[in-house]
């Protein structure tokens, strides 16, 4: 449809022209509704823009069904499978080639457990956009609920590919709507729509370290224990900082009785896991850690730091065990050699502090500490474990 000059009226019978933006703007009532948590007004907002009798476009319309369905399928208070599906469907007559229309049909199918049919959704998807990294993501997910693991994990390859460096604004975007619904006391119930919005982000790139933390801590809020390992130590591949966060959240873990229990599923499930896959290695070595094993953590973290020099975390962890077990020049050195890779990692900045500290380095370990800080490292429940850092601190 041919957009009107801003002044045109839309017939004779129209005593307010409307101008060819308004859809546009119901669009954006309709999300605000959204993000309020007014479900119902929200949907309703959805269903006038699609009957709009002059909207902003077809892609406007198409565009409205498609929100429309996400909304009918994520947020309870309004959940409707069905229709979500005739939105989708009606969305697929306004524009039969969109690949966005197929990847939520995907989901949709995957949702009602459906994987085979979501298998063949996803593949529609991606016949139609190669490049795209979701459907390749939502494949890679359904293929896992299947048990064809191999598949899974080159369908995983695939959107990581494809996947930008940086998170897009978009998979941001879904990740601070997922902290709306998550709880801020730790293991509280999760609302299940925190998870939902965390899986967008992660369909939109799936190589997003702090989507994929945020996963694992909702599934161990649901006490879903097991499964939530898969993707902690995925964030901590991606991204090593993320090691200090899951040494934090489990140690938390584990000086309250009540979800101490939580742990021994975790680590019952990395048996059960490829034991050739370095996040596995990893996660073992950091239990083994967690546990006061020192030397075993040791021996596994450096075995994985040597066969997969790419994997920091390994390195860092190895270089952690090395200070615990009192190897501090040895540490010292690992942290080094780390140091040389990437100096703009916050905890590796505080390892070094540390190291120098115990080395009688004072004022290389205040420089390393306030390099620390620029970085971004802020966790005092760690800088407090470390007496060596009290007189760098004075």
């Amino acid at each position: 449809m041919t957009r009107p000059s801003p002044g045109a009226t839309f017939g004779p019978d129209d005593p307010f022209p409307r101008r060819p933006w308004q859809g546009e703007a119901r669009l954006l009532v309709a999300r605000a509704f959204a993000l309020r948590g007014a479900w119902q007004e929200a949907v309703e907002e959805y269903a006038r823009l699609a009957t709009e009798p002059f909207p902003a476009g077809p892609g406007a319309a198409a565009l409205a069904l498609i929100e429309r369905a996400r909304l009918l399928r994520d947020a309870a208070p309004v959940r409707d499978a069905r229709g979500a599906l005739d939105a989708l469907e009606a969305a697929a007559t306004i524009e039969p080639r969109s690949a966005t229309v197929a990847y939520e049909r995907g989901l949709l199918c995957a949702a009602a457990g459906k994987h085979d049919r979501a298998l063949q959704e996803f593949a529609t998807a991606i016949a139609l956009d190669a490049s795209w990294p979701p459907p390749h993501a939502g494949r890679a997910e359904a293929l896992a609920q299947l048990g064809r693991k191999d598949e899974s994990a080159e369908e995983s390859r695939a959107a990581a590919r494809l996947s930008p460096r940086e998170p897009p604004s978009l998979a941001r975007t879904y990740l601070r709507l997922a902290d709306l619904f998550r709880p801020k006391g730790f293991l509280s119930d999760p609302d299940p729509s925190a998870l939902r919005y965390v899986n967008r982000a992660l369909a939109e790139c799936p190589t997003f370290a702090l989507a994929h933390f945020q996963r694992g801590i909702c599934k161990m809020n649901s006490r879903q224990a097991p499964a939530c390992a898969t993707d902690l130590l995925r964030a901590v591949q991606l991204n090593p900082a993320f090691a200090t966060r899951l040494y934090r959240t489990l140690r938390k873990a584990q000086k309250d009785p009540g979800k101490a229990q939580l742990l021994g599923p975790i680590r019952q499930q990395l048996e059960r896991e490829d034991a050739s896959d370095p996040a596995v290695r990893f996660g073992k070595a950091f239990f083994d850690g967690l546990a006061g094993k020192y030397a075993e953590s040791l021996a596994q973290a450096e075995a994985l730091a040597t066969a997969h020099p790419e994997f920091l975390a390994a390195a860092l962890w190895q270089g952690w065990m090395q200070y615990r077990s009192g190897a501090i020049e040895a540490a010292d050195a690992t942290f080094e050699a780390c140091h040389e890779v990437r100096n703009d990692i916050g905890v590796l900045e505080y390892f070094r502090a540390c190291t120098a500290a115990k080395l009688g380095r004072t004022e290389a370990a205040r420089k390393r500490l306030q390099r620390a800080r620029q970085c971004g490292f802020d966790d005092s429940e760690l800088l407090a474990e470390e007496e060596v850092l009290r007189g760098v601190l004075r």
